[in-house]
């Protein structure tokens, strides 16, 4: 079952990375608040590819902390720079 998931966030990944190349991922608070919103058709991607909501699988899966998770999941703002670089590390590993 362990290789189902990880194969199921494999291709979440996946998913993720294609759409990212096709539209915009982040909405920005103007230039001077240095806040994003990562979309929200995306975090349901990334939500279906995390195995639990734990500090550790958050931070395994994505290299975010727990709560900036939770930021992202509510559709809150993060530091533009937070998002941009989960972002990155996203496409890097398709």
């Amino acid at each position: 079952m362990a290789g189902e998931s990880e194969a199921q966030a494999l291709a979440s990944r996946a998913e993720f990375a294609d759409a990212a190349a096709r539209r915009p991922m982040l909405s920005r608070f103007g230039d001077r608040s240095g806040l994003s919103v990562v979309d929200p058709d995306l975090v349901t991607m990334l939500r279906q590819g995390l195995r639990a909501q734990t500090a550790e699988c958050v931070m395994a899966t994505f290299g975010v902390s727990i709560v900036t998770w939770s930021k992202i999941r509510d559709g809150k703002p993060i530091r533009t720079s937070v998002a941009q670089r989960l972002v990155e590390r996203l496409k890097l590993e398709r």
